[in-house]
């Protein structure tokens, strides 16, 4: 089903109904059939064994959907093309079946019958599936557009084999009235679905997550929506993560968020997301709950204000060495360290507090065990493993329980991270290190201080040859404010041997902090800063203030596949000009597609 997680029980409940919708039509003219005596315009009917094999079919679903048993979203798939394939076989077969067993004589009037004979129960068909069967749109549109293509289709194949159908759909015209019913069917159903699954997406967004109240969408990142939310009695705002519909009954993807939130609990970092709950809902939603943080990524800051200055890089940077440093020393690597991934936050009044997000991607490197309590156990009869790929053909063998016990969900052969923010190592297709998120860090200073990545390139898989094969240009040449202290600095980050980059990244920090330009920028300049500048973050979200103002976040997401380069969960998240803040997920696969900053 398009429309998972915790919405399981309704989506097997719909899909229940559409079989038991169906199955009594199908009863309903089987009666009809035993009172046809005479053979004549009844031709059709006679079917036979077929229909009797449909209606076991459709029975056979409806009692399997009404058992006790779990069912995976993998079983409701194979349940819904069931549900649909088999009765529209029965109809291809029927139309055949019938014109070329009917006397000659009568296959005049049966021709004349035949538009409204075989688009009748399609356009059924396709109204079940538009009302019991809410979709996306573009998951929607492709199902409807097979189903109506499939009779427009059978139609011209039988007008070529039976000349008096040919007449009567081609010299009659009415192939064409026959093409318009079944489209307005389907562009109805189409609607509907589409309707019927925003409808349910804004009663989601109005509900209660434990003790939480979710206000409103604020955006998507590859494992799940992300909401502005209150808890109830502290009346704190607060970021809420619902793991994504449709990946709550696939076990790696539930081992990857379990993984994820875990990480990020056991980081302590001042300039480290905070994660204040984790659990399951009384249906069954996987959520997450971390602090919001009204602020900017260091991404938009770029883009708003161009190039940081030299000391501000410093101000940013060098705190989330530390948050970096915190998680090496506990086996942790991040893998995605970019501007996206850093938020300029205000904290308590202080602004530009470098907040370092998303362990989406996190790793560990010691053998030693992350967690004192084991995994969160998933949902059984885990679906279809699609969100993770590293063969040629998008396909990975293994089991769930891979999963659970490894971390390393983002699997080997797939490019970790962001490819314009990628080490050399990483790009090659090695193992991302601890010396790999220095390389991010010099690559995110690189960024900050000249406004554009270390290579400039067009597409995923040029940038990561660039970051394998090619020396970077120094940034002090690219930007001649940069002194040579802090270019030295970044340019040791950005080395392609690892070894030769900082010995950790609490060294990198002292580095950072030992430059002269470390004293330029203080709490107080970046108090003025944000002063001066119209896009002031509040700690309150206007959603919050009960007063009516509602903002929507601009989402993109984007899944990509370069050459021998696959780029996974992958997706944007900018801010709504009204909400002034941002979520805790970033992922990009080009961080440097420049978006107007919002008005204010």
């Amino acid at each position: 089903m398009a429309e998972w997680g915790g919405e399981a029980e309704k989506a097997r409940w719909r899909l229940r109904t559409a079989a038991a919708l169906l199955l009594g039509a199908f009863l309903g003219f089987l009666t009809r059939h035993f009172f046809l005596d005479d053979f004549g315009l009844n031709a059709l009917t006679d079917a036979g064994w077929p229909r009797w094999a449909v209606v076991g079919t459709l029975g056979g679903i409806v009692v399997w959907l009404s058992g006790p048993w779990e069912i995976g979203r993998r079983g409701l798939l194979i349940g819904e093309a069931l549900t649909f394939g088999v009765p529209g076989a029965f109809f291809i077969w029927i139309h055949q079946h019938g014109l070329a067993s009917a006397p000659p004589s009568l296959l005049p009037k049966l021709a004349a019958a035949f538009p409204g004979a075989a688009a009748a129960p399609w356009m059924l068909l396709i109204q079940v599936y538009g009302l019991f069967i809410p979709n996306r749109a573009g998951r929607a549109a492709t199902v409807l557009a097979v189903m109506a293509a499939v009779p427009l289709a059978i139609a011209c194949v039988t007008a070529a084999r039976f000349d008096e159908v040919y007449a009567v759909l081609f010299e009659q015209g009415l192939f064409s009235a026959m093409a318009v019913w079944i489209l307005i069917s389907a562009a109805a159903a189409l609607y509907g679905a589409v309707r019927l699954s925003t409808l349910r997406e804004a009663a989601r967004e109005a509900r209660e997550i434990g003790s939480y109240r979710l206000v409103e969408r604020i955006g998507s990142g590859g494992m799940g929506d992300v909401y502005l939310a209150e808890h109830r009695l502290l009346r704190r705002p607060c970021a809420v993560k619902l793991i994504r519909p449709g990946l709550a009954e696939d076990d790696r993807a539930l081992a990857r968020f379990d993984t994820e939130v875990r990480a990020a609990a056991r980081l302590t970092h001042p300039n480290t997301i905070e994660v204040y709950d984790f659990g399951v809902s009384e249906d069954g939603l996987f959520y997450c709950v971390m602090e919001y943080l009204p602020g900017l990524t260091l991404h938009q800051l770029v883009q708003r204000a161009g190039p940081l200055p030299p000391g501000r890089v410093v101000h940013l940077l060098a705190p989330v060495c530390g948050a970096l440093a915190e998680a090496h020393a506990i086996g942790l690597i991040h893998r995605d360290v970019k501007p996206a991934n850093v938020v300029a936050a205000d904290r308590g009044g202080v602004r530009d507090v470098p907040k370092l997000l998303d362990f989406g991607l996190v790793k560990r490197i010691n053998p030693a065990p992350l967690f004192d309590t084991p995994p969160i156990d998933a949902p059984p009869d885990g679906g279809a493993h699609h969100a993770f790929r590293n063969d040629g053909d998008g396909n990975r063998d293994g089991d769930a329980a891979d999963a659970a016990s490894d971390p390393q969900l983002t699997q080997l052969g797939s490019v970790v991270g962001s490819p314009l923010f990628a080490a050399p190592e990483v790009a090659r297709g090695g193992r991302p290190t601890a010396e790999s998120d220095l390389y991010g860090v010099g690559a995110t200073a690189y960024f900050l201080l000249t406004g554009r990545p270390v290579f400039d390139e067009p597409s995923p898989a040029k940038a990561l040859r660039a970051h394998a094969k090619q020396r970077p240009r120094p940034v002090h040449e690219a930007n001649p404010a940069v002194p040579l202290d802090l270019s030295a600095v970044v340019m040791r980050c950005l080395e392609k041997n690892p070894a030769e980059r900082f010995r950790s990244a609490a060294a990198l920090a002292a580095a950072l902090r030992a430059c002269e330009c470390a004293a330029e920028w203080s709490d107080d300049a970046a108090r003025d800063w944000w002063a001066a500048t119209e896009g002031v973050p509040s700690p309150r979200h206007p959603a919050l203030l009960d007063d009516g103002r509602r903002g929507r976040a601009s989402v993109g997401a984007d899944d990509a596949t370069l050459g021998d380069f696959v780029l996974q969960d992958d997706s944007v998240v900018e801010v709504d000009p009204n909400s002034r803040g941002v979520v805790v997920e970033t992922h990009t696969p080009d961080d440097t597609a420049v978006h107007p900053a919002p008005s204010r």
